[in-house]
């Protein structure tokens, strides 16, 4: 069996009016060449989520590319 994902969508605050409640399912996206599947609010949103220690991303972001000492 192929496992799935599960999501509400609702109306943002105030335009309850507008839109309506709904529920989607959707099999997970993943590339052949890829070792994770995406995780659900990953792939609902489009915003995705770094597999990093917060110290990692520090020093890459401060140009230290994880090396620390």
């Amino acid at each position: 069996p192929m496992p799935y994902t599960f999501a509400w969508q609702m109306a943002p605050r105030g335009y309850a009016d507008e839109f309506h409640l709904h529920a989607v399912f959707q099999p997970l996206k993943r590339a052949a060449d890829k070792m994770k599947y995406l995780a659900s609010v990953e792939q609902f949103t489009g915003f995705f989520l770094v597999d990093l220690l917060p110290e990692a991303a520090a020093d890459i972001l401060n140009g230290q590319d994880g090396q620390r000492g």
